[in-house]
């Protein structure tokens, strides 16, 4: 290009310019941009190109303002894309908390419930050792052995 005359360079810089639209993609801004580089760099530099010069300058400094502008908004949405999920996770993570400790109250629940249990079935095979009814000792402490064996599967089965 550096052979070329004035009229040629002016063209060519409007060729440049007539690809510019305001739909364009960053990537396109990008190329845009990369061939008012390459152009700068083969245009001489006599007074008589000046005025080109300072177009493509121009219109290059515009470029990468809009190609950063771009990239600013892109990254600022993807901060809200994250605040989004990372408030979701953070809900799910609460929610989960929550059930784990209603999971846990139900097993002290069910620990306490059977602890009562096992004692009152402790009583009544002590009262009846004492009363010297061995068939009610009896019964009483099968029921004190099936409330101990409940206990112990429903302890496995919340854990």
């Amino acid at each position: 290009m550096s052979n070329q005359n004035f009229e040629d360079m002016a063209r060519g810089l409007q060729s440049i310019l007539g690809k510019i639209k305001t739909s364009l993609t960053s990537q396109q801004r990008v190329q845009i941009r990369e061939e008012l580089s390459n152009f700068m760099s083969e245009l001489p530099y006599k007074p008589q190109y000046e005025k080109i010069r300072q177009i493509a300058k121009t219109t290059s400094q515009k470029l990468r303002r809009e190609i950063t502008e771009s990239v600013l908004d892109d990254l600022s949405s993807r901060n809200e894309e994250l605040a989004g999920y990372v408030s979701i996770i953070a809900a799910i993570t609460n929610k989960a908390d929550a059930d784990a400790k209603i999971v846990r109250m139900e097993t002290v629940k069910l620990a306490v419930d059977a602890a009562t249990k096992a004692i009152t079935s402790a009583k009544a095979v002590k009262k009846a050792i004492a009363d010297d009814d061995l068939q009610i000792a009896g019964d009483q402490l099968e029921a004190l052995m099936e409330i101990l064996t409940d206990l112990l599967v429903d302890l496995a089965k919340s854990s």
